[in-house]
């Protein structure tokens, strides 16, 4: 399971929840993962978008296909600069690759350093549905590893609460879409 998928299944859950859309880079793995999740969940709401964040063309073909507004983006991918997942590990040294491909998943989180996927899941669900996370505020861990309490990081970096500073952020993000 990853964090993706778990957080759908999470969604499922909720009975306000009508359409959940999988945004996947690679078509018979979006529909093995949509297939699990109706089994798991026994709803059919989901659909598959493909796409490739690392491809701006592909975003934007896929936003234009949607017929109705979205209320929420999970955005979790597992790739950067090309890589796909854990594939970013395979230039790392013997012992570096060993650890975060195969052994860091496991021993991260007994040491605190980071979260079980059913955890981060959790949490990015409680980001979109509970009321004491307001719209409009950057909501991450507070201390040094991301398994701290989630506050809202204008109390850490007082530019997060600059109107100016968010306003930058949207259009930033909208070049892409």
């Amino acid at each position: 399971m990853d964090q993706g998928r778990e957080s759908a299944r999470l969604l499922a859950a909720q009975d306000s929840i009508q359409k959940i859309y999988l945004a996947c880079r690679n078509e018979p793995k979006a529909e093995a993962a949509k297939a699990q999740l109706e089994a798991a969940t026994g709803r059919k709401i989901f659909e598959i978008v493909l796409l490739d964040i690392m491809k701006p063309e592909t975003v934007r073909a896929a936003v234009a296909k949607l017929a109705t507004p979205i209320d929420a983006v999970i955005l979790n991918a597992g790739g950067s600069d090309g890589t796909t997942g854990t594939a970013g590990f395979d230039d790392l040294p013997f012992i570096k690759r060993l650890f975060f491909k195969h052994l860091g998943g496991g021993l991260m989180p007994r040491l605190g350093m980071m979260h079980k996927i059913e955890t981060g899941a959790k949490r990015y669900i409680d980001g979109l549905l509970e009321p004491k996370f307001k719209s409009g505020c950057f909501y991450a861990s507070a201390g040094k590893f991301p398994t701290g309490p989630v506050v809202d990081q204008a109390s850490q970096t007082a530019g997060y609460s600059n109107p100016k500073f968010q306003d930058n952020a949207n259009m930033a993000v909208r070049q892409f879409i």
